[in-house]
């Protein structure tokens, strides 16, 4: 049953190259894989595809923290990676950052930092083949709702060339 529900989240993802699932209120956002670096780092771009601003967490609070997720498939073998900052907000306010119209905001995603793995897991390598789908998933709040920030799950996949 999860190998056929992974393989039909797969077969969707690869006919869009992406997708997203948001309140309805809220405005298109996508996700686009810039850039794989076979020592374990990605560079994702969020992109605002619709034609007003879309506010975004910034990760500097808990409500834009740890909201990154990494699935690695090779041959045929699943991994996740989760992202963990373990900070501690002495200060926390839901603060934002805003997209324009057709803006993309880079975030650099380094699986190989204490951020996803502990200092005793092996390090992450990507190889030819590997397909790679980055999740952002950012759940509604009170706090999203009041100040108009963008909350739903969106993701985007790269074959490792």
């Amino acid at each position: 049953m999860v190998k056929l529900l992974l393989i039909s989240f797969m077969l969707t993802t690869v006919a869009v190259n992406s997708f997203a699932v948001a309140d309805a209120s809220m405005k298109p956002l996508n996700i686009s894989i810039a850039q794989v670096s076979r020592s374990g780092a990605i560079d994702v771009e969020l992109i605002n595809v619709s034609e007003s601003p879309v506010r975004v967490f910034k990760e500097s609070n808990s409500w834009g923290a740890d909201r990154w997720r990494v699935l690695v498939i090779r041959r045929g073998n699943l991994t996740v990676y989760s992202q963990r900052l373990n900070q501690v907000f002495t200060r926390n306010i839901p603060a934002s950052e805003e997209l324009a119209p057709g803006a993309r905001l880079r975030k650099a995603l380094d699986l190989n930092t204490k951020a996803w793995r502990k200092a005793d897991d092996p390090k992450v390598t990507f190889d030819s083949g590997d397909i790679i789908i980055a999740i952002y998933d950012v759940p509604f709040t009170p706090e999203a709702h009041k100040f108009g920030v963008w909350n739903g799950t969106i993701a985007g996949l790269k074959t490792v060339e």
